[in-house]
């Protein structure tokens, strides 16, 4: 068995981008773009059902923009 990385930073310049309008909804931002393209593989061999543990939206934009261009390197 391998370990897989999912690189869920690569979906986050959209997140950041769209949470620019200030009308943007941060929730429903983060579950499209940073939720919804890995969950299913995270929970795919869980036994129970684990949506209590999904992330919550980061705040601190400034901080996770600096995360992620470090991810990059």
């Amino acid at each position: 068995m391998g370990l897989k990385i999912i690189p869920v930073y690569e979906s986050l310049d959209v997140y950041i981008k769209e949470l620019e309008d200030p009308n943007a909804d941060a929730q429903a931002l983060w579950e499209k773009y940073a939720i919804e393209p890995i969950w299913p593989k995270l929970c795919e061999f869980a036994p129970v059902d684990m949506s209590s543990r999904m992330p919550k939206p980061v705040g601190d934009i400034g901080r996770l923009k600096k995360q992620v261009d470090m991810l990059r390197r």
